[in-house]
């Protein structure tokens, strides 16, 4: 029953401790408290909606008493939108959940226990209630978040769903890239970073056309540049330089059959790679330099395998970070 509760996002069950989780459903709950009461015999079985309707449930009258509340208790004005409000606040309790429970070395400890497969040292890190893909899509997130120095909105950027305290349950619906990043700064633009544990054999077949078609579809898409990041334990030399490649081609929408984009720019990384850039603190603004002068002056000539070599020297020299 706990985890039933949990996967709602809004009931939280932790330590035999039942509380509603998320800042609005708490407002109008205590709100609608005596409204919802409901007492039947012991014998009875019926359904809610025999009892309350739908919109008895949904009072407007409640929600708008709600709105009131909210806006008092935390001093908003007419102007701001109280879902934009919750949104933020939400985003800035993860952040600190995660400053809490995941710290950087913590979140280095766990991604070495992923690239050699220790799974029940990994679920004893994070949780039991999804799988170590999952997992690991979640922490490289995490990971993400602190290279970009904590300016990212990584809730909203990660395609799982979470449970109530901010742990990973599952994928979430949808063929979009596993965490699609909107950068401001240095540049407006998106990144998008595909994840995997499959080995080289595999990658050709499972993750070749998805990373291209996830990266074509989101640059037709996107007012801005996208940019793609495939990230794995290791890599196949031939599905990275079909990744590099791609930036060499016209590629067709599957979402609107017509509709093209000029190139998709992918770059890839391993596990060892992404645990260097946290170790040696080495951040986003300095990835995306080089990520863009990757891209600058394209030659089909040199396209082989020695173009990720050189990237990834280049975002490892700390001393082109000093002189930044």
């Amino acid at each position: 029953t706990y985890r039933v509760f949990n996967t709602t996002g809004i009931i939280e069950t932790r330590n035999n401790i039942i509380k509603i989780n998320n800042l609005y459903a708490k407002e109008y709950f205590k709100l609608a408290n005596d409204f919802l009461n409901i007492t039947l015999n012991s014998k009875d079985q019926c359904k809610i909606e025999a009892v309350l309707s739908s919109v008895e449930i949904l009072n407007i009258n409640k929600v708008c008493e709600t709105d009131k509340i909210i806006r008092e208790k935390y001093g908003l004005s007419n102007e701001i939108d109280i879902i934009s409000y919750i949104n933020k606040k939400e985003n800035d309790d993860f952040k600190n959940f995660i400053l809490r429970e995941f710290k950087k070395e913590k979140v280095i400890n766990i991604l070495n226990l992923i690239k050699v497969r220790n799974d029940s040292e990994v679920f004893k890190l994070v949780t039991d209630q999804t799988t170590v893909p999952a997992i690991f899509e979640y922490i490289l997130g995490i990971a993400w978040l602190y290279i970009s120095e904590f300016k990212i909105d990584l809730l909203s950027s990660l395609n799982l769903t979470l449970d109530s305290s901010y742990y990973p349950l599952s994928y979430a619906a949808g063929g979009d890239g596993d965490i699609i990043i909107n950068y401001e700064e240095p540049k407006k633009h998106k990144l998008m970073l595909e994840v995997t544990l499959m080995d080289r054999n595999t990658q050709k077949r499972g993750e070749l056309e998805p990373v291209i078609r996830h990266s074509v579809n989101l640059g037709i898409e996107s007012d801005e540049n996208v940019y793609s990041i495939f990230v794995a334990n290791e890599l196949d030399n031939n599905v990275i330089n079909i990744f590099r490649a791609c930036n060499l081609l016209n590629l067709e929408s599957s979402k609107n059959k017509g509709e093209y984009i000029k190139g998709a720019k992918i770059v890839a990384l391993k596990i060892d790679e992404v645990i260097k850039l946290l170790e040696k603190d080495i951040h986003y603004k300095h990835i995306f330099e080089n990520i863009e002068n990757e891209f600058i002056n394209d030659n089909i000539q040199r396209i082989n395998s020695q173009w990720r070599e050189k990237f990834v020297k280049n975002i490892l020299i700390l001393e082109k970070i000093a002189n930044a």
